[in-house]
């Protein structure tokens, strides 16, 4: 029995599946549910297909282990542009046995499939399209990757994955490629195997760090290439596609460069100030990187071609096909960018005026006379414009302190902001105000800034001009300040603000604009008074002058009495006992006014309508002009109404408030229409509560009464009118303090800190930058005109919603959006500089040329190297090639006069990556076998050496 226990204890069971098994099992499992055994023959591929059509990517994550590595299988299968997966190709030929990647591998119209180079060089991961699909031209086939840091490098391991990729194929007949990742996946080796009906086909590759010595040149790769073969029988021809990459990166004169805008123009008499009002715009480096032009030689036999170390046919002025590819600076520094983030970052300062600027805002009166010591109030320490502008020549100057912006500049910049100030008006503000063209294109007009070229619209662009060049944060302090100071010097002299847009405040502009718009009305509101105050003293007198006359007076009007009733009137008044008629019976004479009860304000007759008392006609009175608000102020309002509450008490509180206005206007009513009541008022202000009925009245005109709202028990209406007393609007007091209401504007402006100003200012910022990018905008860049246009949607929605310090992290979103922008445009302006003809005409060839290179493609040379744009790319190389020689000696002036048989055309540096793709058809393993498609490609490089063969063999009589 104890022999029997340990025979037991040592019995192997070979009917339970191994862990190798379980793993091949579970890649049969996977080929036959993705039906890549009944994969059928599509259409041949056509040029551009693999890199322009869509791929579709299929992934499997589930227990594929071995070895303790857990693996990822994903399917690449090119997707038909229009109509989903390939579609399978009607076999008419019968040629059924037809392996797809064996046709594909040998098709010549995606090689050298072009890849975004800025994004990864070779070798790494994420490329578009995969690799395999440049090194072999694939449409459709698997990958097996080991999952996370899992390295399989091993050479045990690699032979055990292949056995078991070998036989899972067998297994399935899967026609489908299959690759099996090996070394890092940054590498990017793999090595796999396709089975046909009678064919196998075997992907080898090479990865090396240095080509070796045998293989640098063509004459060595065919021995390669053969020697693998290893076909009993001589070789068919062997067909050659070749691909030479050559990199500049020295632009020498073609270089485009703009310089940051420099303060010490404004010297100047007739550019400086004119400039101001212009924002920068462009990189300051060339946001051209480098430029690769691709060398081809399609299709050459390797018998007809020459190529060694002392002698190569495969010169780049002589290739038959150019392409050339640019590569973009990463993240350029932006001129117009730069300035709005320099702004937003203004707007987060923590500091306030006096931090800045305290020593230029004390007033130092050691050098200012007795006499003149009030000047201090109106006109700050800084020098202002105010001392630009005539003065006494014996008013003793006060001392002047030079603060972070020099006087010279500080002058450039007033004069600018307030021409009207300058000798001549230098660069006024228009006459009538509207949106620019770039404005109206843009529909902009939503937005909450100002109009174009107003005051605030270039004291915006000043401002963005001094944080970035002139002195930063404390610059921008001093230019503020000074402004606030102007603003108080002109309102207190009485001088209109320029730039600023007529009328009441302009809700729909910026608050700083709204602002600027409440002091003008200030200014002019005090100005009309005092002009009005001076005619009345005149009429006063002549008044006086005429009390005096006759103590009767008649009216002399032919108006009948009767209005549309014709005579109703004078029987009307007749039978009231009116008064004695006027001669010729349509008359009546009026009754004189006392002194104290003279009609005053009158403006005009309100129609044909008389007062239902004394019957003289209703005159239109002179009242109180309404109270501009600005959209804080009319917030404010709001606030306090609904923090009044509900009560009664609060409900009266809130008709009082309400009612000043209509106070002031029954007041001036009866100042203009003497006896009248309130009836009278009503049909002047509100005729919709005064409702006609049948009848006329003794004065001709229809009967009425008022409408139940007026006649509601404690009407507002009715105690304003009884409270309101004779008062002309001039004698009133005032609805709207232009002196309290100009104190509250300058004490604003006086009391914003660097961010607050900042804050103001950054809407007009916003439209001006705008504006620049439209005036800077292509034709031949589709995507930038969208991206404008969604800046300028999320701009309106910040302004509908206010601009708080909340919105910040939202502009600085449409700053990156801004910044893309400028981007895009400085590139292909860079393009245009390097390409563009001297004479600067672009013909069409050249502006599709510049706009698909735009669009990070692989583009095609017109006419190749001997057209206009590739002679100018070879002026180019070889210019930049001169410089790296140090060949003073040459005069590159005349490089542009260059001949295609100059030495000039040969001078070109080393490729940087050679590309040789070899094909032929050879009979394997033996010389009964059937001719297959074999195919090597080798990659050449400085720092890499890449081959990537398929060798197919006939397996049927193996």
């Amino acid at each position: 029995m104890s022999e029997d226990v340990e025979n037991d204890f040592h019995h192997v069971d070979f009917t339970v599946a191994s862990i190798w098994e379980s793993f091949i099992k579970s890649l049969e499992e996977v080929i036959f549910e993705w039906k890549l055994p009944q994969s059928k023959r599509v259409s041949p591929l056509k040029r551009g297909d693999i890199e322009k059509a869509v791929w579709d990517k299929k992934t499997k994550k589930e227990k594929l282990s071995f070895a303790e590595v857990n693996f990822t299988i994903t399917r690449y299968i090119l997707k038909d542009p229009g109509a989903g997966v390939t579609s399978p190709l009607e076999d008419e030929t019968g040629d059924e046995d037809k392996v797809q990647a064996l046709e594909d591998i040998m098709c010549f119209e995606n090689d050298f499939l072009p890849q975004k180079m800025w994004l990864s060089s070779m070798g790494n991961v994420g490329q578009h399209p995969h690799p395999l699909a440049v090194w072999y031209g694939l449409r459709d086939f698997v990958i097996i990757a080991p999952n996370h840091d899992a390295v399989i490098s091993s050479e045990t391991r690699v032979k055990l994955l292949l056995s078991s990729l070998y036989i899972a194929v067998n297994n399935t007949n899967c026609s489908v490629p299959i690759f099996i990742q090996i070394h890092r996946a940054s590498d990017q080796f793999y090595m796999g195997v396709c089975d046909g009906k009678e064919v196998r086909v075997d992907f080898e590759m090479v990865y090396l760090k240095r080509a070796p010595q045998h293989c640098r040149y063509l004459p060595g790769l065919l021995d390669v290439f053969k020697t693998k073969i290893a076909s009993p029988i001589s070789l068919e021809q062997i067909l050659l596609s070749v691909q030479f990459t050559y990199i500049l990166r020295d632009w020498t004169s073609y270089k485009w460069t703009q310089q940051p805008p420099d303060f010490e123009f404004l010297q100047g008499e007739t550019i400086g100030v004119t400039e101001l009002g212009r924002l920068p715009f462009g990189a300051t480096s060339d946001p051209v990187s480098e430029l690769y032009l691709y060398a081809t030689w399609p299709k050459l036999v390797d018998s007809a071609v020459t190529d060694g170390e002392s002698y190569s046919d495969f010169e780049p002025s002589k290739a038959p096909h150019w392409s050339v590819q640019v590569r973009m600076a990463d993240q350029p520094a932006c001129l117009l960018s730069d300035y709005f983030e320099e702004f937003l970052q203004l707007c987060h300062c923590k500091r306030n005026m006096k931090d800045l600027i305290g020593d230029l805002m004390e007033c130092d009166s050691s050098g200012i006379d007795i006499s003149t010591s009030l000047s201090a109030i109106t006109e700050p320490r800084v020098p202002t414009l105010s001392q630009v502008l005539k003065r006494n020549k014996t008013r003793p100057k006060a001392v002047v302190r030079d603060g972070a912006i020099s006087h010279e500049h500080l002058m450039h910049m007033l004069y600018f902001l307030f021409p009207d100030a300058a000798d001549g008006g230098v660069k006024p503000y228009p006459e009538t105000w509207g949106n620019s063209e770039e404005t109206k294109q843009l529909e902009m007009g939503n937005m909450k800034t100002v109009p174009v070229d107003s005051l605030v619209w270039r004291l915006s662009i000043v401002m963005s001009h001094v944080l970035s060049t002139l002195g930063a944060v404390r610059a921008a302090a001093q230019l503020w300040y000074e402004f606030c100071g102007e603003m108080l010097f002109r309102w207190d002299k009485g001088i209109l603000i320029p730039g600023v847009p007529p009328g009441f405040p302009d809700h729909r502009t910026c608050l700083l604009n709204q602002k600027l718009q409440m002091l003008n009305c200030c200014i002019e509101r005090r100005l009309n008074r005092e002009t009005l105050a001076r005619k009345t003293s005149v009429e006063l007198e002549k008044l006086s002058s005429d009390s005096d006359d006759e103590d009767e007076f008649f009216d002399c009007s032919a108006e009948p009495t009767g209005g549309e009733g014709g005579g109703g009137g004078e029987e009307a008044a007749a039978a009231a006992g009116a008064g004695p008629s006027r001669p010729g019976g349509g008359a009546r004479r009026k009754q004189k006014h006392s002194l104290w009860n003279q009609p005053v304000g009158r403006l005009y007759k309100y129609g044909n309508l008389r007062l239902l008392k004394t019957g003289e006609h209703l005159y239109v009175p002179v009242t109180q002009d309404p109270s501009p608000k600005t959209e804080d102020q009319i917030l404010e309002d709001v606030d306090v109404m609904v923090h009044l509450g509900t009560d009664a008490h609060a409900a009266e509180l809130r008709a009082r408030i309400m009612s000043a206005s209509l106070l002031s206007d029954m007041e001036s009513f009866k100042a203009a229409n003497p006896g009248a009541i309130l009836e009278d008022f009503i049909r002047w202000y509100s005729p919709r509560d005064w409702i006609e009925e049948e009848g006329i009245d003794e004065y001709g005109q229809k009967k009425g009464s008022l409408s139940p709202r007026m006649q509601i028990r404690g009407n507002v209406w009715v105690d304003v009118w009884e409270a309101a007393k004779p008062v002309p609007a001039r004698r009133q007091k005032r609805l709207f303090d232009d002196t309290r209401e100009a104190e509250k504007v300058l004490h604003f402006l006086k009391t914003q800190s660097p961010a607050q100003m900042a804050q103001l200012l950054l809407p007009t910022l916003l439209h001006a930058c705008l504006v620049r990018l439209m005036e800077e905008e292509r034709a031949e860049l589709p995507d930038v005109m969208p991206t404008i246009q969604h800046i300028v949607k999320q701009a309106v929605r910040l302004g509908q919603q206010g601009n708080t310090a909340q919105d910040l992290p939202r502009y600085e979103d449409l700053s990156k959006e801004m910044t893309s922008v400028e981007e895009v445009i400085a590139q292909f302006k860079s393009l245009e500089h390097k390409f563009s003809p001297s004479g600067g005409e672009q013909s069409p060839e050249l502006q599709a040329f510049l706009s698909h290179l735009m669009q990070n493609t692989q583009v095609d040379v017109p006419e190749g190297p001997r057209g206009p744009i590739g002679m100018k790319i070879r002026c180019m190389f070889a210019e930049a090639q001169k410089v790296a020689q140090m060949l003073s000696e040459y005069d590159l002036a005349d490089s542009s006069e260059e001949t295609w048989n100059s030495p000039f055309a040969t001078n070109f540096p080393q490729p940087h990556k050679r590309h040789f793709i070899m094909r032929t058809h050879a009979k394997r393993p033996s010389t009964y076998s059937i001719a297959c498609p074999q195919r090597l490609s080798a990659i050449l490089q400085k720092d890499s050496f890449r081959l990537a063969g398929c060798f197919t063999q006939d397996i049927t009589f193996q």
